[in-house]
């Protein structure tokens, strides 16, 4: 297995990997050798806190990156909301230090790694304070979180306990006296979170060592950056962080009085219903009075069949199978080639051949018995190990956007109207769904599986230690409004259980925006922060009952309405840039950050200076059912009376607000943890929207070429002409003809594309050998696409063998943990194509800090990239990346033409290989 620890003499943000073997216990122990140069990471108690530095200045780095920031309005007049003297007072006193691309506050924890049989009751006895402290950082990590997210899971599943007056704990759960074993663990955690580099997932990426790597070079560093620490190695904590440790642990402790409540998790009180619900809300129509009126739950331990995967009983779906393990490691060979040199690839050779002949085979029967038992053996092992267990935050990490094509509002109430049509059109869109009539799509002979459209309305991520919970309440009747920090509830179904029509939505939006002039408390910002941050806080806010009552509503929500405040337009050009940050993290806490609740899976983001889309949590669904959502509001948002055909049926229920509590002294601390981190987040991180003119798809399947495989050769010849490299480069594909089917990775660095490259790049050869070896690394790329469409791949098939190793107590085999398995999946181009016909596209961050990320849009005449990265690293930058596809595209157009290609409608180019940001 591999364990961190933290080197005596590494620098400031070093982390260094050694190798942990397992004692027969079970318990985790570094090597010898590791021993004499490692020591555990202590708690941050153990420290003397440095003086924070300034954060009102610009490191070296940061100027050099030249990034340009979205206009940001000055705090005084973004918003109304005045900080209290005590609060300004505190902040200006103990400022919170900002860490280049990694959030402020608590750092994640690692995996549990102490054997259970540690952990009984006689053990915990013998631990003294002194022995605590001389723990090895393995031995520190404890199961009671995770206990305590299974006992939140098993009494979600379990239908009696789901009854509407669980906003309480019971008072045998508050007044029970924990044993001494649980108290020594919890003081053990909220001295000290274990670090887990976490990796952002988007679509994929091997989960167990992604972020592994013994090279000290900054390529292999993945984000979020580690977190700052003293010249002796230790963390740092700023006081203002420490203070707020300090008096949520004095909550916990009973040490500060608070609400003495019967709290249960994420429940609806009696009282809540007369509050907050109109008694008449229940669904009348035939469609729901036949299911219950209980919210449908999916979790990661608790997996039930929701009602959207009544479509897989009706559709003739494959079992996701297991690949034999040689066939994987010789495409894993082919794959790696590539990237190193000779050396390297032999040794590999030599490690691969030992695994396939010991440690694989075993693996390998695991991971078949366990394919032999499900019908998908990957789907659940990979939306917790990708989603639910990342620790980092939602914000850019995991959720993308999807940035709809610019409007133009003329007045005030075409900007309240598109909204009204908007959340119109998705109900229309869910009734598609409930009624079964996405249409089943057939991949050669194979059915595409349509489960995934069931599972985006209604969803929200429940944030909690170690790994969050996926709920859904496909049954709900109503949406959240969020409009100034404030929070409304908005019913969206009639008394007679039909969508409330566009014109009511209008007239009840229009009292939401204009009725209300001052700033809600920044709540919305807590749910930008870590996960760990969040489930600390979201725990706190549980223990009052209003507060309770208020995040049940919006946790129950079909999917939230986000109307933010005008941002004013910047240059023509950089427009496109803006629209795509702001549908990503909101612009910062002066901005509309806050006005966000990042946990549900649908945010509907609409501002009045035109820019519109969609944020999406990823973990119970990826992107085509967002892509087919826009397509039919796009089509029907446009027409005049569109929403209006039953303008007199039924009666309208009015919205309600949500008030929370005011914040406390401890909530005010959390807050400003956040605030911190979503204003480095945003100023660290850089966005590149452009448009190709010069040619679309058209013209490259005019050459009898397949266009993404013509596109994605085009990002690798780019990255090489700027880093003199080649990437490891990842593309996300479907595996829907599986039931349940998420992703796969298409390794598109091959040796076909390296040689075309090299070729391109060589004045030595000719334009008739180039010519043929694109056409071979286009060849090849859509072979492998083939192959992973067909579960062939090679990355889910590594991580299923991981998972098997991790599942049965197994150590981590030597090819897991070697420099050229670790370099394959340090994924430096993450790329998807999200094909549509409008002006739209899809961005969402990098994988790593070294790397970008990348999606485009091929059109029939143009191609639309967004491009992204994080400006901490100094050698890579959108804005020259995109610049760089722009020439590559530019290059291989050329070849085309030179060696007799079909020109198509190309003669109507008149950019003359210059890119539009129009």
């Amino acid at each position: 297995m591999i364990k961190r620890y933290q080197s005596k003499s590494s620098s400031q943000h070093d982390m260094k990997i050694v190798a942990v073997k397992s004692n027969p216990a079970g318990r985790l122990k570094p090597s010898k050798a590791a021993e004499d140069k490692m020591e555990p990471i202590k708690s941050p108690s153990q420290h003397k806190i440095k003086s924070a530095p300034s954060t009102n200045r610009l490191d070296a780095g940061q100027i050099r990156s030249g990034l340009r920031s979205p206009p940001m309005q000055s705090e005084k007049t973004a918003s109304k909301k005045v900080k209290s003297p005590a609060r300004k007072k505190m902040l200006d006193a103990n400022p919170i230090p900002i860490i280049p691309g990694f959030p402020v506050g608590k750092f994640p924890c690692l995996d549990k790694a102490a054997d259970k049989k540690q952990e009984s009751e006689d053990d915990s006895k013998s631990f003294n304070k002194k022995e605590k402290e001389k723990l090895p950082e393995g031995d520190k990590c404890y199961d009671s979180k995770k206990d305590q997210n299974k006992d939140y899971l098993m009494s979600k599943s379990n239908g009696k306990k789901s009854t509407d007056d669980s906003c309480n704990k019971s008072k045998d759960h508050n007044q029970r006296k924990e044993p001494k074993e649980s108290r020594l663990k919890h003081i053990i955690n909220d001295d000290c979170r274990k670090l887990k580099k976490s990796t952002k997932k988007y679509d994929g990426d091997m989960t167990l060592n992604a972020n592994d790597s013994s090279s000290k070079s900054e390529d292999s560093k993945y984000p979020p950056i580690p977190p700052k620490q003293t010249a002796d190695g230790k963390i740092y904590r700023s006081p203002l962080e420490e203070k707020a440790r300090g008096k949520l642990k004095e909550v916990k402790e009973g040490k500060e009085a608070h609400p003495k409540t019967e709290a249960t998790v994420h429940k609806t009180s009696d009282s809540m219903k007369s509050a907050l619900e109109d008694p008449n809300s229940k669904e009348k129509t035939a469609d729901y009075s036949a299911k219950s009126s209980k919210p449908s739950i999916s979790s990661s331990k608790n997996t039930k069949e929701t009602e959207s995967c009544e479509d897989n009983a009706r559709q003739n779906l494959l079992t996701y199978p297991v690949t034999p393990l040689k066939e994987t490691l010789d495409r894993y060979l082919c794959s790696v080639k590539p990237l190193v040199d000779d050396d390297l690839f032999n040794l590999e050779q030599q490690l691969v051949k030992e695994f396939l002949d010991k440690d694989g085979a075993q693996l390998q029967a695991f991971l078949e018995k366990e394919a032999n038992l499900k019908t998908n053996w990957l789907t659940e092992r990979w939306t917790n190990a990708a989603y639910l267990e990342v620790r980092t935050p939602l914000t850019v990490y995991t959720s993308p956007c999807l940035a709809f094509p610019l409007q133009k509002f003329l007045h005030p109430i075409d900007y309240i109207t598109f909204v009204a049509k908007c959340i119109y059109g998705m109900l229309e869109f869910k009734k598609i769904v409930d009624e079964h009539k996405i249409p089943v799509v057939k991949m050669c002979q194979y059915e595409l599986d349509n489960s995934q459209f069931g599972k985006i309305f209604g969803g929200v991520r429940i944030p909690l230690p170690c790994m969050d919970a996926f709920e859904q309440y496909s049954h709900s009747d109503y949406v959240i409004v969020i409009n100034k920090n404030n929070f409304y509830k908005l019913p969206v179904y009639n008394c007679d259980g039909k969508i409330v029509h566009v014109h009511a939505l209008r007239d009840q939006l229009d009292g939401i925006v204009n009725g209300q002039s001052e700033h809600g408390d920044t709540m919305g910002l807590l749910t930008h922060d870590t996960r760990d941050n969040w489930a600390e806080v979201h725990e706190f806010l549980r223990r009052d009952e209003d507060n309770c009552r208020i995040l049940s509503v919006i946790e129950k929500a079909l999917f939230a309405v986000c109307m933010d405040e005008y941002v004013d337009l910047p240059p023509e050009g950089e427009q496109r840039n803006l629209q795509a940050a702001h549908l990503l993290h909101g612009g910062g806490r002066h901005l509309n950050s806050a006005n966000r609740w990042m946990d549900k899976t649908l945010q509907l983001i609409v501002n009045p200076n035109g820019f519109s889309g969609i944020c999406f949590e990823h973990s119970p669904a990826d992107c085509q059912p967002l892509a087919m959502l826009m397509d039919l509001l796009q089509k029907n948002i446009r027409q005049p009376g569109y929403g209006c055909e039953s303008c007199n049926d039924g009666k309208v229920k009015p919205f309600t607000p949500l008030i929370f509590k005011p914040l406390n002294q401890c909530t005010e601390l959390w807050m400003s943890v956040a605030e911190r981190n979503i204003d480095s987040l945003c100023k660290h991180f850089q966005l590149n929207v452009f448009k190709f003119h010069c040619h679309g798809k058209n013209f490259i399947m005019a050459q009898g070429l397949n266009a993404d495989s013509y596109i994605q050769i085009a990002l690798q010849l780019a990255f090489y002409l700027m880093h003199k490299e080649l990437p490891s480069q990842y593309e996300s594909a479907h595996l829907r003809i599986f039931k349940g089917g998420r992703t796969e990775t298409i390794r598109s660095t091959t040796i076909e594309s390296s040689a075309f490259i090299k070729s391109i790049t060589s004045p030595d050869s000719s334009k008739r050998d180039r010519m043929e070896a694109l056409r071979a690394a286009v060849d090849a790329h859509q072979e492998l696409m083939k192959l992973a469409l067909l579960g062939r791949g090679v990355d889910r098939h590594l991580f299923g063998l991981q998972q098997m190793a991790k599942e049965n107590g197994l150590p981590l085999p030597q090819f897991f943990q070697s420099p050229t398995f670790l370099k394959s999946i340090n994924y430096r181009v993450l790329s998807s194509q999200v094909a549509t016909t409008h002006d739209a596209f899809l961005a969402f961050g990098p994988l790593t800090t070294c790397g970008y990320g990348c999606c485009y849009n091929p059109r029939s005449n143009d191609i639309i990239f967004s491009i992204s990265n994080w400006n901490t690293h100094k050698k890579t930058s959108a804005k020259v990346y995109g610049q760089a596809i722009n020439t590559a595209l530019n290059h291989m157009r050329t070849l085309v033409l030179e060696t007799g290609g079909d020109r198509g409608s190309i003669e109507l180019c008149k950019c003359d290989g210059k890119s539009d940001k129009k």
